[in-house]
C-alpha cells in the first residue's frame, strides 16, 4: 500500500525535473503549477477569455458552470469552439458538453471502443496550451490537487495541436 501513494509523487518529481526536455529551442519552458497555488478552473476560464481565433480542447470531464460560460462568450465573440469529449464521460447528466454543442461548439466524442480519452489539453489561437491532471470539473478545481502546464512555444504548441487534429479525425461527430 505504501509503494502506491508514492507513484504519483515519483511521477510528479520526474515530470517537474525533466520538464526542460519540454524547452523549445526558442527556451521558453512551460510554467508548472499546482491548483494549490492557482485556481485552475479560473486559470482556464480566462484563457479561454483571451481567445481570439481559436479554441481546440480534448476533456475528460466537463461540468465547471465557470468554464462554460467562458466558452459561451468565445462563440458569441465568433470564436471557433471544437471539443473532442470522452463519450461516456459526456453521457453523464452533468455533463455540459451537450450545452456548449447547443451554444456552438462543435464537439465531436471518443468512442469508448478507441479506448477512454482521459487526454487532457486546451489549445488557444494556435499559440497557448494548457494541459495536465485538471478535468472540467467542480471537484477537480476545489478539491484535488490538480497540476496544470501552460505552454506558448511553438514548437510545443505545433506538436499540441497536430495530436489533436490526429485524435479529431477519430472523433464521432455530434447531430
Amino acid at each position: 500500500m505504501k509503494a502506491q501513494r508514492f507513484v504519483p509523487v515519483i511521477a510528479l518529481i520526474t515530470l517537474l525535473a525533466g520538464y526542460s526536455l519540454l524547452e523549445s529551442r526558442e527556451g521558453t519552458a512551460p510554467s508548472v503549477s499546482l491548483n494549490l497555488d492557482q485556481n485552475t478552473a479560473r486559470l482556464t476560464s480566462e484563457t479561454i477569455a483571451g481567445s481570439e481565433h481559436s479554441i481546440a480542447a480534448l476533456v475528460y470531464k466537463f461540468e465547471d458552470q465557470s468554464i462554460l460560460k467562458s466558452l459561451e462568450g468565445a462563440l458569441k465573440r465568433g470564436i471557433k469552439v471544437r471539443l473532442l469529449a470522452d463519450e461516456k464521460e459526456a453521457s453523464d447528466k452533468k455533463s455540459l458538453v451537450f450545452r456548449a454543442n447547443r451554444a456552438g461548439a462543435e464537439v465531436r466524442l471518443w468512442s469508448r471502443e478507441q479506448g477512454k480519452l482521459h487526454a487532457k489539453c486546451l489549445i488557444v489561437d494556435g499559440q497557448q496550451v494548457l494541459s495536465g491532471s485538471f478535468n472540467w470539473t467542480d471537484s477537480a478545481a476545489e478539491s484535488n490537487i490538480e497540476l496544470i502546464l501552460s505552454f506558448e512555444n511553438s514548437e510545443t504548441v505545433q506538436e499540441f495541436s497536430a495530436l489533436f487534429e490526429r485524435l479529431w479525425g477519430k472523433g464521432i461527430p455530434l447531430r
